[in-house]
């Protein structure tokens, strides 16, 4: 896999701007405390796998790491290969697409060729691969809603980590 280098750049240039914008500001040190972490990320994560199943959780984490390091296939080359393909299909029949076929990068459309090699029905392949697709939206919407929870709860996190951090300071007084 391979990380995206916008999203590597958009990472690294915000929390640089911020922990630049700290050191102009004073001491760097005094803004990483490491029990309001805990309260912040700790709260957040366990209030969220409240909220959801613990394999849903996880399915969640997994999707973030597809997320960072997803690279988008250009897509003039598959078209071009896929052309390729459909040319050779009708020229030559089916079956003479089947080497091409297990060398295709992407598992959908491998899985729908590979049917249609095999002489399944078109409707039914249509069905499965809807089936497939609808399937995977299903599965990402919840991931979706795994995060959407959690950015709902860190801020409440961060307040309760806030007002233990003053109770705490307000006792040393």
């Amino acid at each position: 896999m391979k990380l995206d280098l916008a999203t590597l750049i958009g990472l690294l240039l915000g929390f640089g701007f911020v922990a630049f914008a700290i050191f102009l500001g004073g001491n760097l040190g005094v803004f990483f405390d490491i029990p309001s972490i805990f309260i912040v990320v700790g709260g957040t994560f366990a209030v969220t796998m409240v909220c959801f199943s613990l394999s849903e959780v996880v399915r969640a984490q997994g999707l973030l790491i597809k997320t960072l390091f997803f690279h988008m296939p250009d897509e003039e080359t598959q078209a071009t290969k896929l052309l390729e393909i459909a040319q050779k299909a009708r020229a030559s029949g089916l079956l003479s697409i089947q080497g091409e076929v297990e060398q295709l990068a992407d598992d959908f459309l491998r899985q729908g060729f590979t049917m249609a090699v095999d002489g399944v029905n078109p409707e039914t392949i249509e069905n499965i691969m809807r089936g497939d697709t609808e399937s995977l939206l299903d599965r990402h919407e919840r991931g979706v809603l795994v995060f959407k929870k959690s950015a709902e709860i860190a801020p409440a996190m961060g307040l309760i980590g806030t007002l233990i951090g003053l109770v705490q300071m307000l006792g040393q007084l």
